[in-house]
Order: C-alpha cells, then sequence, then structure tokens
C-alpha cells in the first residue's frame, strides 16, 4: 500500500471526521454535533455562534428545552406580546 503524503486524502478518514460534524441551517457554517443545539421542535441544527440566540423556556421536570426563533413566537406567542 503507497503511503499517503496528505493523510487527509484517505476517504475512510473523512468519512469519520464528517460524522461528527453538522452544517448550521442558520448560517451554514460546520460545528460539532451538539444535540443541546438543536430546536426541540423544528429539529434544525444551530452552530455555537447561531444558538445563543435560541430562545429556553421552562419545564416543570427541569429539561432542556430550546427553541429556534421562528418556534419560539409560533408556539409561545404570549412571550411576545409587548413587541411591535
Amino acid at each position: 500500500m503507497p503511503k499517503l503524503k496528505n493523510p487527509l486524502h484517505d476517504k475512510h478518514l473523512l468519512n469519520y471526521i464528517s460524522k461528527f460534524l453538522k452544517m448550521c441551517d442558520k448560517c451554514c457554517h460546520y460545528d460539532y454535533i451538539n444535540y443541546v443545539n438543536v430546536c426541540c421542535m423544528c429539529k434544525d441544527f444551530y452552530c455555537e455562534t447561531c444558538s445563543k440566540e435560541m430562545k429556553y423556556h421552562g419545564y416543570y421536570d427541569e429539561t432542556d428545552h430550546n427553541y429556534c426563533i421562528t418556534c419560539s413566537k409560533k408556539y409561545f406567542p404570549y412571550y411576545y406580546t409587548n413587541e411591535l
């Protein structure tokens, strides 16, 4: 087997690395898969930067449910009644 000059030319290694990455649905940048950064309603994935805009609405069971802005306004409109 010939020795590769660049290890990233190995397709199996690239496939393995890409399993840990996912594209942000807002800015289209790749980030590590972190299921805390997924909207629990529409299941869109957000990178670390874009996930800071996600909203958290507390629950009695203390689970972490984050919502994107669109789903937050759609399913919790009473939080936005004071906005024009």
